[in-house]
């Protein structure tokens, strides 16, 4: 259903929408099976058009050395994942919650020594290398076509999605908070992903 509500989107929209995530362009666009939209990957370090068109950095150096430094960590706590990047590496601990403040201190003390950026998340703690975020990648994209010349509309549920609120706020769009009410730049909020889903089958306003 996420599939078809996507192509729909795209269609009504004129190919304006994009995806912005955490996740590298290509484990999205695996998940998505589609190729006609804009993605923005890797927290906004990678951009994808479906022209073919891309940018990214280069990956830091060192992320292999980086992820043997914490293969202790679920050694010492089960339930804790490494996860490698193509721009950085997370440290997940979603089944090991009582490890928070530990994976913390290993993610502080490893951005300091690397100058990788720390991006805490839900449950994560990534580090990637600087120089982009969410925000970034909404402002680049509203700077070339198809984006162009509209007013953009974000939705997000993550910490990480702050930057991104901020910037279309900026821009005189709209941030929408997914989830429980916080502190947040975002305009409006939906209670949960499954309202979300629901206004956005709403593509008749769009129109």
């Amino acid at each position: 259903s996420l599939k078809r509500l996507m192509r729909t989107l795209h269609q009504i929209l004129h190919g304006r929408v994009a995806i912005i995530s955490g996740r590298p362009v290509a484990e999205i666009r695996h998940y998505l099976q589609n190729h006609d939209l804009i993605v923005a990957g890797s927290h906004g370090l990678e951009l994808s058009w479906p022209d073919g068109g891309a940018w990214a950095p280069s990956p830091p150096p060192g992320l292999m050395r980086l992820r043997e430094e914490l293969e202790d960590l679920p050694a010492q706590y089960p339930g804790i994942l490494i996860e490698e990047k193509p721009f950085g590496i997370a440290i997940h601990y979603r089944e090991a919650p009582d490890a928070q403040d530990v994976c913390r201190q290993r993610a502080i003390d490893l951005s300091r020594r690397t100058g990788l950026r720390l991006q805490p998340g839900k449950m994560v703690f990534e580090l990637k290398a600087p120089g982009a975020d969410k925000g970034a990648a909404i402002d680049k994209l509203m700077s070339t076509p198809p984006m162009l010349g509209y007013t953009p509309v974000f939705l997000g549920d993550d910490d990480t999605d702050e930057a991104g609120f901020s910037a279309v706020v900026r821009m005189g769009g709209a941030g929408i908070l997914i989830g429980p009410m916080r502190r947040t730049a975002a305009s409006y909020a939906l209670p949960d992903v499954e309202n979300a889903i629901v206004w956005l089958n709403t593509v008749e306003s769009f129109r």
